[in-house]
């Protein structure tokens, strides 16, 4: 009797989760819904220094800064995709402006080191 309830629910649950991904977004208020340009490579995240500049980074290991209209610029800020895992769930996924970013120029990265890189980087 499983077996044949089994694939009966299944195919119930994916009904509701096509039906449920077709309705249309709501958003609450002070939040959008904007579509992301194109050539970003898994964007993980975006914040915004005291100037109101904007910042993404990627899931491989690359920071961008975002240009007045909101477009990434071609050279990225930080770039450590070899040295940062980038495999299923890992990869670079936190990126943090010191509060005091606008003097010091400095930020924080998190972000899972490749082995590989880590124990022969530097050897031939």
């Amino acid at each position: 009797m499983r077996t044949v309830y089994t694939p009966i629910l299944s195919f119930l649950f994916l009904c509701l989760t096509i039906t449920a991904f077709g309705q249309q977004l709501t958003l609450k208020p002070n939040f959008f819904n904007e579509k992301l340009e194109d050539g970003w490579d898994r964007p993980v995240g975006i914040t915004f220094d005291e100037n109101g500049q904007g910042y993404v980074w990627e899931k491989r290991g690359s920071v961008f800064i975002l240009d007045k209209e909101g477009h990434k610029l071609a050279t990225p800020l930080v770039s450590i995709d070899e040295e940062v895992m980038n495999v299923g769930d890992l990869g670079m996924l936190g990126f943090a402006l010191d509060p005091q970013f606008t003097s010091n120029g400095y930020f924080y990265l998190l972000y899972v080191v490749d082995p590989h890189y880590l124990y022969t980087f530097g050897t031939s």
